[in-house]
């Protein structure tokens, strides 16, 4: 969380008022403005989540949109605070469907403050937004160049103060990260059995840094009710928004939230390379074989989600956004060799893999080293051990991790574990 002085300042920055810094202030020093509660008329159910950014529980009136919103902030670097039921209302004037003038008063689901917006937040399924557009026209409208529903009077009165206010719908919340709630939901009212310790993580990780779910529930060191509550409390790390809990084969669950980044950063950084013929995608929830490849089309199969012939262009955007990304196959020796790299490991070689993208890139070796402060020397070095590890493991990122040649087991190999360059640089 900021201080005082750290908010002033942000706020200042981003040319909030001075009426807009008190009424940030305020939402800061007041508790909520309501309590939520369940309601089965109009399908609600209360849940609190123990925020440890904001070192207090924040309350959420809906499993599918809300707790979702709540667990996006937790782990958005760029959001600082937020706030439930925020106790500073907005006053909101527009014309009812009918021409009459309306005057109400309305509490926002969030008061956010991150790097690039200070404001009040309304999340809502999106069907609801719809049915609020055609019920009050004059409070939601359909925004056609951003391509989203929008409040123009609840702007309007933040905007007085230098103040956001956004509408946040489904669309803006990941259907994995739905559904794992869902998955988690008979945790949410319970403590666990036993509480998180230091010598349970040994017994989960052993010597690695993360591991599948799967290898930890058939190992059955740990009671598997504890084990979701301590995923559910962030005692240990799982990307609810990448994994799916149903799909324990492939559910990773990390340390700490910077090993699970580190490692995608390995894949961010190796994403532009093409799919190749046998490889294997989560795409839209479901894990695929892809099984042909021609110029327009990718052929997935899926086991019992059957075939599906999928434009390329689709496939190879949701790769490079993220939303649909390679599995690990095999417990082979890179996955091995990464499951055991720490976190300044791993950080190394993601520093060397995107020097040695830039000669992919085709610039010149001395350049690159000159560029990095580095010498040409180290450069080679670096692509010596790329190539070596590309042949001996089918995986040249291994190569570029610090002391590798003192970890984990070389015997098995791995046919593919990320996204890597084809051929030698």
């Amino acid at each position: 969380m900021l201080s005082e002085e750290e908010l002033v300042e942000r706020c200042t920055q981003r040319g909030v008022s001075e009426k807009g810094i008190e009424i940030a202030l305020a939402v800061r020093s007041s508790p909520p403005a309501r309590r939520v509660r369940s309601s089965s008329r109009v399908g609600s159910s209360a849940f609190t989540f123990a925020s440890r950014k904001m070192g207090q529980t924040i309350q959420a009136e809906s499993l599918s949109i809300e707790l979702p919103a709540i667990y996006k902030h937790e782990f958005d670097s760029e959001v600082y605070e937020f706030y439930d039921q925020p106790s500073e209302p907005l006053f909101l004037e527009y014309r009812s469907k009918k021409g009459r003038k309306v005057k109400a008063k309305s509490t926002a689901d969030f008061f956010v403050i991150s790097d690039d917006f200070i404001g009040w937040e309304e999340w809502k399924p999106l069907e609801k937004v719809v049915q609020l557009a055609e019920e009050m026209p004059g409070r939601f409208v359909f925004d056609e160049k951003s391509g989203r529903y929008i409040s123009p009077p609840a702007e309007d009165y933040a905007a007085r103060f230098g103040l956001g206010f956004r509408v946040m719908t489904s669309q803006d919340i990941s259907y994995r990260l739905t559904e794992n709630f869902q998955y988690l939901k008979d945790f949410l009212y319970t403590e666990p059995e036993k509480y998180f310790e230091k010598s349970n993580e040994s017994e989960i990780f052993g010597d690695c840094r993360w591991v599948l779910l799967s290898d930890v529930l058939e190992a059955g060191s740990v009671n598997p009710d504890d084990l979701f509550r301590w995923i559910l409390n962030q005692d240990v790390f799982v990307s609810l928004e990448k994994d799916l809990l149903r799909q324990p084969k492939y559910c990773r669950i990390f340390k700490t939230q910077t090993d699970f980044l580190l490692l995608e950063d390995v894949k961010s950084v190796a994403r532009h390379t093409e799919l190749r013929l046998g490889d294997r995608v989560d795409f839209c929830g479901n894990i695929y074989r892809i099984s042909s490849i021609n110029p327009r089309f990718y052929l997935l199969e899926g086991g019992a989600c059957g075939t599906k012939n999928i434009p390329k262009k689709l496939l190879d955007d949701q790769l490079a956004s993220g939303t649909a990304f390679l599995h690990i196959e095999d417990q082979g020796a890179v996955f091995n060799l990464l499951q055991k790299a720490g976190p300044r490991e791993l950080e190394q070689a993601n520093h060397r893999l995107k020097i040695l993208v830039e000669i992919k890139g085709g610039k010149p070796i001395e350049e690159v080293a000159k560029s990095h402060n580095i010498t040409a020397r180290t450069v080679r070095n670096w692509l010596r051990q790329f190539n070596f590890s590309e042949q001996e493991f089918g995986e040249g990122f291994v190569g570029l991790i610090p002391k590798i040649s003192l970890r984990g087991n070389r015997e098995s190999r791995l046919d593919r574990v990320l996204p890597r360059f084809h051929g030698r640089f």
